[in-house]
């Protein structure tokens, strides 16, 4: 993952950003954190500390969404519906 160009640079990309790049354990399965490459995204530090807020989490989930295999969506969609997710798109 260090080497791939998506995890430069926060996944969220707004006038917010600041800090050094960390990457976030999107998802939580089975109480533990889920170490698949789709589940796991970059954050700015700022929005890494902010990313249990409800509006960023939203956005999160989507960028996730739009990154996971469809027999990822299908494992991980117990509750959340991540196959039914409209992704954002990610530039």
């Amino acid at each position: 993952m260090a080497e791939d160009p998506f995890y430069k640079k926060c996944c969220l990309a707004d006038g917010e950003c600041s800090g050094r790049i960390e990457w976030h354990h999107n998802l939580c399965w089975a109480g533990s954190n889920v170490n698949n490459k789709s589940c796991i995204l970059p954050l700015c530090h700022h929005h890494h500390m902010i990313a249990d807020y409800r509006d960023i989490k939203d956005k999160l989930n989507r960028i996730m969404a739009g990154r996971m295999t469809d027999d990822e969506k299908v494992n991980f969609s117990k509750v959340v519906r991540y196959d039914l997710m409209v992704p954002l798109l990610v530039v």
